[in-house]
């Protein structure tokens, strides 16, 4: 189609809605849901993951089909929900779909590609992060230069995170993607139960390189934050640690538990 100035808005309008305007698959995933139908059942999917070779790479893509508002022009599979609670009890769903593929699986797979999808992934809490990666991990090998993605609401965003960035976190030479008025901001949360009162706190790398010398298991999340637009990027998920576990500090007061 050839546009030049002289056309009118309205044929202009009217070529575009002939030549664009039909239905089309989605071509978001592969294969398409286009290929899909009735006779893609349980048990030819579950073929298909056992003639995955053992020792090939795979990407693993999660859909958090939850939003605080739905977009006006989403196509994707989602729905509104107030309470986390349905947000954790739908991980916890997940962990059995991860069982049932484990159970067709030819083995342990590398997985170097891991996209949370949806819907609105940050609407998972740091609990269900939690969970998910580990139940993630105990199934697929997942090295440690994995490429972590995840779709963020920066509506979401919260200014704990930004000022995270701004006393805590680590520069980078990277701009950012979305206002790149700023570079970002490395921030890295460590979890685990060993820690007690001091788990999802910001360490440094060299802290994590320390603790993991003296922790059995730590969850360690690293994010990259924008301190201009707060804009944020989950890049990579890990588990540190000598494997032996100890048992969590002694609860100390703090002013919260004072004051409230």
């Amino acid at each position: 189609m050839t546009l030049d100035c002289s056309t009118p808005i309205r044929s202009t309008q009217s070529a575009l809605l002939r030549d664009y305007g039909g239905r089309v698959p989605r071509y978001t995933s592969y294969p398409p849901a286009t290929q899909f139908g009735a006779d893609v059942d349980a048990e030819v999917y579950g073929a298909w993951l056992g003639e995955l070779p053992a020792g090939a790479p795979v990407s693993l893509y999660v859909h958090v089909p939850f939003c605080r508002r739905l977009c006006w022009f989403c196509g994707c599979h989602s729905r509104v929900v107030r309470h986390a609670r349905s947000v954790s009890a739908y991980v916890e769903r997940l962990r059995d779909e991860i069982a049932l593929i484990e159970a067709r699986l030819p083995g342990k797979l590398k997985a170097e590609y891991i996209h949370l999808g949806g819907g609105t992934p940050n609407l998972l809490s740091v609990d269900d992060l939690r969970v998910l990666f580990e139940t993630i991990r105990q199934v697929f090998r997942v090295p440690v230069g994995a490429e972590i993605s995840a779709e963020i609401d920066p509506l979401h965003l919260t200014q704990d995170w930004v000022r995270a960035a701004r006393f805590h976190g680590a520069p980078t030479r990277r701009d950012c993607p979305i206002c790149r008025r700023c570079q970002l901001t490395l921030l890295r949360y460590v979890y685990s139960d060993e820690l007690g009162q001091y788990s999802g706190r910001l360490r440094t790398a060299g802290e994590v390189v320390s603790m993991s010398r003296q922790y059995g298991r730590l969850s360690v999340y690293v994010v990259e934050v924008c301190q201009e637009c707060a804009w944020n990027h989950l890049v990579a998920s890990f588990v540190v640690g000598d494997g032996q576990a100890r048992r969590p500090p002694r609860r100390v007061p703090t002013v919260e538990d004072r004051y409230g």
